[in-house]
């Protein structure tokens, strides 16, 4: 027991460790093909490291991973993002919660090493939203359209939601 207590406190803090030593790639090179595919490492880290800090920690560093990240996904030929209002009901009472959707599905996406149905997608973008929110819901404020997307995520019906939405 006791050695499953101390390997366990290990893994956190070594992941903790790596969250935090996240480094936003300096003045990138983004013209080419060639250039977005050598920040693929990058991106799937800097959405790690988003996902797992709260929102009124290391603004300025969050701000500056997005402003990479949006950067590189307008011209990076790996993910293409599929936006639907139906799967998206937040968009108007939490805009901001969108940027976590794109970083869900850009996730799935780099990971599956290949382009993603809308279905695949949007499930990846909303599970990414639901759980952010879950996390930070204190420091995001309660949204009945985010509490939304978590019920169906927590019965298991995120994805009956997403293909009913996506039929409309």
């Amino acid at each position: 027991m006791k050695f499953n207590l101390i390997t366990l406190i290990f893994l956190f803090s070594t992941n903790f460790i790596q969250a935090q030593n996240f480094v936003i790639p300096q003045a990138p090179q983004l013209e080419v093909a060639e250039d977005y595919e050598k920040y693929h490492e990058d991106i799937l880290k800097g959405i790690e490291w988003v996902l797992k800090t709260p929102l009124n920690k290391e603004a300025e560093k969050q701000n500056q991973f997005g402003e990479f990240f949006i950067k590189w996904i307008e011209g990076s030929a790996a993910v293409t993002i599929e936006l639907h209002a139906g799967v998206l009901p937040f968009i108007e009472s939490k805009p901001e919660m969108l940027i976590y959707f794109m970083y869900g599905w850009t996730q799935e996406s780099l990971k599956q090493e290949g382009k993603l149905s809308i279905e695949e997608g949007s499930y990846a973008g909303l599970v990414a939203v639901a759980n952010y929110y879950e996390q930070h819901k204190s420091l995001i404020g309660n949204d009945k359209n985010l509490n939304k997307i978590v019920k169906h995520y927590k019965k298991n019906q995120l994805m009956d939601f997403i293909k009913k939405e996506l039929k409309n």
